[in-house]
């Protein structure tokens, strides 16, 4: 039954996933690569010949390429170009399939591996990587708009407006928000615009989805694809070990880098959380930026610092879940 299960995964295709019935016969795109397999030497007559299936798990398992073009990587830029469209949906055309492997190109290294199960959320997906590979450019840019305004404001270069301090002593003071909005906004901006510089290994660019031929030889060449990247990015979630393919994308870069390369596994939860801990901070200080005298007193108040405590905490907390339930599954 094992060897069955592993038939079907074997030959499925990476980007959705289609199993084939265990009875049937394994493409011919398989069976017709020349993966140059050295045969035992002559056994017992008695000794079983090696399968199609024998051959296939050598091969991978010495990582290495049906030929130098299959070792291929695109620019992490064109993957999340237009905020990331690419990996929305699952459903395309053979010449949009074509068209996106046209990005990619041969190289003889690769900077990052991507892994990720196509049967999770794809847009949580997506967040998580715009947030991922483009935080640290928006932050530093955002705080240096931000700071700028701010010193423009304190000049009175830019308006403002005087209302009573929500605090003690409860005196007017001029009031501007022009930090805070120009800040999140460029913030937020960078995060879907930034383009970073980075050769990634992503399935759908790099593997031929409408070329069956080219496919079959891109699967057979993962292990040398993995043991060419310099890092990994796990895009984790409840469903990711639990599919054959993302369990061997893991174990073969562990194995081939044996604790020297770079690992780094994220929760996809984490780009939507992290985006409503933005706007909810935002919210709360523009309140008390805009407003004198809360409507509510106190209680306003502390509802306030609660929602602004919760939006700092659950990216955390959700962190926190996704790290223990990883563990688990391991």
């Amino acid at each position: 039954m094992a060897s069955n299960q592993v038939r079907a995964e074997l030959v499925g295709c990476r980007d959705s996933d289609t199993d084939i019935g265990v009875d049937e016969d394994i493409p011919k795109e398989f069976v017709e690569i020349d993966m140059a397999v050295e045969e035992a030497p002559p056994q017992e007559a008695t000794a079983p010949k090696p399968t199609v299936m024998d051959k296939l798990a050598i091969f991978l398992s010495e990582q290495r390429a049906t030929s130098d073009d299959m070792l291929r990587a695109v620019p992490a830029e064109k993957v999340l170009e237009r905020c990331g469209t690419h990996l929305w949906s699952q459903k395309r055309s053979t010449s949009q399939k074509a068209k996106l492997f046209e990005l990619s190109k041969p190289v003889t290294s690769i900077d990052e591996f991507w892994s990720h199960s196509w049967h999770g959320r794809q847009r949580w997906k997506v967040w998580c990587l715009l947030y991922v590979k483009n935080a640290w450019p928006a932050l530093l840019v955002s705080t240096a708009v931000a700071a700028m305004m701010a010193v423009l404001f304190a000049f009175e270069l830019l308006p403002g407006w005087v209302k009573t301090s929500n605090y003690a002593p409860p005196e007017p003071h001029a009031y501007g928000a022009w930090g805070c909005w120009t800040g999140v906004l460029t913030y937020l901006l960078m995060i879907l615009y930034w383009k970073p510089r980075a050769d990634v290994f992503v399935d759908l660019f790099c593997i031929h989805q409408a070329n069956s031929r080219l496919k079959a030889e891109g699967l057979l060449s993962l292990g040398a694809i993995l043991k060419n990247s310099k890092s990994m990015l796990v895009l984790w979630d409840d469903t990711y070990l639990k599919r054959l393919w993302c369990v061997f994308e893991l174990a073969g870069f562990l194995r081939s880098h044996q604790g020297e390369g770079r690992l780094a596994i994220k929760p996809t939860i984490l780009g939507p959380a992290t985006f409503w801990n933005v706007i909810a901070i935002t919210f709360v200080v523009s309140t008390d930026l805009v407003f004198s005298g809360i409507p509510g007193g106190s209680f306003t108040r502390f509802l306030l610092v609660f929602i602004t405590t919760g939006a700092v905490a659950w990216p955390v907390l959700v962190w926190r879940r996704g790290m223990v339930t990883l563990k688990g599954q391991l």
